[in-house]
């Protein structure tokens, strides 16, 4: 099982870094504010990839989801943060175009998160993901 442990830098309600380094671990027990971005994929006809989750990852093992996307590394912008994630986890390589950030107090823990957008274009093929219309997802924006 795939835990979460890798650091993250802990910032304060307005987005600023306090220069403190913590493993995202302890800011999730804790409910210490820190970065999480994640990219909302379409393709060229606007239409939402879904993927299925590793069956390996501690949370929410093989459900299927719109969003990809994790913790922000020490130092990385939100933007590159969503670009490692995309490739990690479907084999994606581009820069996605941050949208907004907001403070967002639901989930496993308190934390700022990054919406962004990206195009999607080719996933490896060991991924399990289809592109959908958004009445079919279920989903705005």
């Amino acid at each position: 099982m795939c835990v979460v442990d890798e650091l993250v830098e802990r910032v304060d309600d307005q987005d600023r870094v306090l220069g403190v380094l913590v493993s995202r671990r302890q800011a999730i027990r804790e409910g210490w504010l820190h970065r999480v971005a994640v990219t909302v994929c379409r393709d060229e006809r606007g239409r939402i990839l879904v993927h299925r989750r590793s069956e390996q990852l501690s949370r929410f093992p093989g459900l299927y989801e719109v969003m990809i996307g994790g913790a922000v590394d020490v130092g990385e912008s939100y933007e590159r943060a969503a670009a490692r994630e995309l490739a990690e986890e479907l084999g994606i390589r581009v820069l996605p175009r941050l949208l907004f950030t907001f403070l967002n107090g639901s989930g496993l823990s308190p934390h700022w998160l990054a919406r962004n957008t990206s195009t999607a274009m080719r996933i490896r093929r060991r991924h399990r993901a289809q592109c959908f219309e958004k009445s079919q997802v279920g989903v705005g924006g």
